[in-house]
């Protein structure tokens, strides 16, 4: 089981670990760019946002621990004093946790290369007679098969990268994915998030919050609401989010 500990926080906020400050146990998972481990360091999107509202939180300390996923949700659950990097909130989730957010859409959508102007479709039965790439135990296969699309024009693969090409050499009409997930992965493969635009948004039911562990206090979880808040109004937010579509 890896663990990493994050005290760049404390640092890059501009003050240092003092006693009797409030200690808190954040836990996430290795989903690059959203939330990932390199060189030691806790990285990601949520990262890059719970920094930033930090910054603005005063007596507040905060470690970072990265699990795989099962283990994350026990740890959330039974932990008190322990908030999660972002997970989805949806109708099964909702009453384990108090939420702060959301941070961010969780929309999934089909997109295609800015040249195939060829590709015209106003709704997801249009795409019946193309080809589709999406990662293998993508949720988003059943929404393509519900729709009609035919078996053997989805094509799953292990490697969100592979699509990638696939697409690029036209071997794949459109790709299915997360927005932030797939700009990560086009500028890996070399490709520019003004390469592609999307198509159809396949589903945008749910969005990513930070959830809190019930056993903390909820003025504390408002606390942090109003530092996430505050990031939104004085333009921060916007400008982390900008930062990952290059």
């Amino acid at each position: 089981m890896k663990k990493f500990f994050l005290f760049a926080v404390i640092f890059l906020s501009g003050f240092s670990p003092s006693a009797g400050a409030e200690q808190y146990t954040v836990v996430g998972t290795d989903l690059p760019p959203l939330m990932y481990e390199k060189d030691h360091q806790p990285k990601g999107f949520y990262v890059d946002v719970l920094q930033a509202m930090i910054r603005n939180m005063k007596g507040i300390d905060i470690v970072i621990e990265f699990y795989p996923a099962p283990r994350m949700f026990k740890i959330l659950s039974e932990s008190k004093d322990t908030f999660s990097l972002g997970v989805a909130r949806n109708e099964k989730r909702e009453n384990l946790y108090n939420w702060v957010g959301p941070i961010y859409p969780r929309i999934f959508a089909l997109y295609k290369l800015k040249t195939r102007i060829d590709l015209k479709i106003d709704k997801l039965e249009d795409v019946r007679s193309h080809t589709v790439g999406v990662g293998r135990g993508y949720a988003a296969v059943d929404d393509l098969l519900h729709a009609g699309i035919p078996p053997g024009n989805i094509q799953e693969v292990a490697s969100d990268s592979l699509n990638i090409r696939k697409l690029f050499i036209n071997r794949i009409d459109f790709i299915v994915m997360n927005d932030v997930m797939l700009a990560y992965r086009l500028e890996q493969s070399g490709h520019r998030w003004a390469d592609i635009e999307q198509a159809l948004i396949l589903n945008d039911e749910y969005q990513f919050w930070y959830a809190f562990n019930k056993g903390i206090d909820d003025s504390v979880v408002q606390r942090f609401q109003e530092a996430l808040d505050q990031l939104r109004q004085n333009g921060v937010h916007q400008a982390i989010v900008n930062n990952y579509f290059k």
